[in-house]
């Protein structure tokens, strides 16, 4: 009986003692870097200090460094202090606000205080940082990063009258002329690596192949997406899947589209910070045209988009088509928006319905048909969204919230005020894939004060081929 005892005891001390393990968070900004040349950011100290304090009123022991504590010695040893600790932590956060950076190899990195411009020897790679985290013992990690690993989207982000400034790091420029010419896959691949079926939940302020920006909102430099982050945070949302969905609205919204947070994959149904849970369904739809083209559920094996050729950057008058690789049954709805600033719909085409977007397994859609190709006309960015419905009725009611006339379409500010009816049957899984891409022109101009023409992607060419097909012609059955 007294052994019994002695047993519940200890038991009940143990579950206790976990209960109580302290949270712990290491939040670091960086906007002052002595060795490198014009990279000054006013932002980072500001979202760090206010991101320490949502931390420490949720019960967070927190460490702050900023700028010249934010070393890499300073940094990594932190880390290494933590997985030292001899009695398991309970949740870890760890945030960065300042640059990124990607190495000619397609090494991402974040740049410490003391980043130097002539080697990147003090950079923190990622999966150095991945590593790091990781060997913290705790219950649940989380890293939260507030800068950018590409500098696709350069020149459109060179905008007269914006105040934005990129968290992107230039040491090395691809080419001469300074151009992003990196596969489009390839990096992504790289990232992917280190945030796919991970215990590791990345939150990021922006894809693989888009910059971070910081802007002055209510008087004050801030990065952009730790200001909408922190807002949501602050509702106290029921997962990470309801926090990207709103937050990646309002970033999109204020970048005019051209940046977007990314969650990793796995962590839309998990609660804020805790450990992952297995995930039961997609995300949650929004109910606006905005809330839908932005929502992110990437799985390569149900969705993927291509584009040939497999370039971040190309020049007004070179060719190009993309694919869409079906890896299950449902309905495929695709999105276009180019600097015209509007949100269209291309596929279906108007006067058809949403049977001509059914597809199945192996299904491979060429756009244009075979023999034809796109050329851009003019300088600007253009982004292609696919999401792949199992419900006929929300593949519908996302069709049905465009106009009947195929030129019309919404600007990022319309299309939030655009409403997407609910399926009736509930929510069903669905899936996401995009792509980028930026158009310079024949002959660049110099970078310094550089200011973009208007853009179209020409869309009454892509109706124009797509209508003289038959769902035959657009829908090829074999593998890619």
């Amino acid at each position: 009986m007294r052994l019994k005892l002695m047993v519940s005891m200890l038991t009940v001390g143990g579950l206790i003692g976990a209960a109580l393990a302290a949270d712990h968070a290491l939040v670091v900004g960086v906007g002052q870097y002595p060795s490198l040349e014009r990279s000054e950011l006013k932002g980072p100290r500001q979202d760090a200090e206010e991101f320490a304090a949502f931390l420490k009123s949720k019960g967070f022991e927190v460490t702050l460094l900023l700028d010249s504590l934010a070393t890499r010695g300073g940094i990594l040893g932190k880390l290494e202090e933590l997985s030292k600790s001899e009695e398991p932590l309970g949740r870890f956060v760890f945030y960065f606000a300042g640059h990124g950076t990607r190495s000619l190899s397609g090494d991402s990195a974040l740049l410490p205080y003391d980043a130097e411009d002539s080697s990147p020897g003090h950079d923190i790679r990622g999966k150095d940082l991945a590593a790091a985290v990781r060997s913290v013992p705790s219950s649940a990690r989380t890293l939260v990063l507030d800068s950018c690993f590409s500098g696709g989207m350069l020149y459109s982000s060179k905008t007269i009258g914006r105040t934005w400034t990129s968290r992107y790091y230039v040491r090395n420029p691809v080419g001469a002329k300074g151009l992003d010419v990196q596969p489009v896959e390839s990096s992504a691949a790289a990232d992917a690596a280190l945030t796919a079926d991970s215990d590791l939940c990345y939150v990021a302020a922006s894809r693989h192949n888009e910059q971070a920006h910081e802007d002055v909102i209510d008087g004050r430099t801030r990065g952009i997406f730790t200001y909408y982050l922190l807002s949501s945070l602050k509702a106290d949302p029921k997962s990470w899947g309801s926090v990207q969905s709103t937050v990646s609205s309002q970033v999109a919204r204020h970048t005019d589209d051209l940046q977007h947070p990314s969650l990793s994959r796995g962590f839309s149904s998990t609660p804020t910070f805790e450990p992952k849970r297995q995930e039961t369904a997609s995300p949650t739809l929004g109910g606006t045209l905005l809330d839908q083209y932005t929502i992110d559920h990437f799985d390569p094996e149900k969705l993927r988009l291509t584009m040939d050729p497999n370039v971040t950057t190309l020049r007004v008058g070179d060719r190009l088509r993309f694919y869409a690789r079906v890896g299950a049954p449902g309905y495929l709805v695709l999105l276009e928006r180019g600097t015209s600033g509007k949100i269209q719909l291309l596929r279906p085409l108007a006067g058809e319905a949403v049977e001509d977007c059914r597809v199945d397994e192996g299904d491979i859609v060429r756009i244009p048909p075979a023999g034809r190709s796109f050329a851009p006309d003019a300088v600007g960015h253009e982004r292609i969204k696919g999401i792949l419905f199992t419900s006929r009725e929300q593949a519908a009611a996302l069709i049905e919230a465009f106009p009947r006339a195929a030129s019309k379409g919404f600007d990022v500010i319309e299309a939030a005020q655009v409403p997407v009816k609910a399926s009736e049957s509930g929510p069903s899984e669905f899936y996401t894939a995009d792509f980028v891409f930026e158009v310079i022109p024949k002959e660049e101009p110099a970078r310094c004060g550089a200011s973009p023409a208007s853009f179209a992607m020409l869309p009454l060419l892509i109706a124009a081929t797509l209508k003289t097909r038959s769902r035959k012609q657009r829908v090829t059955r074999r593998d890619p």
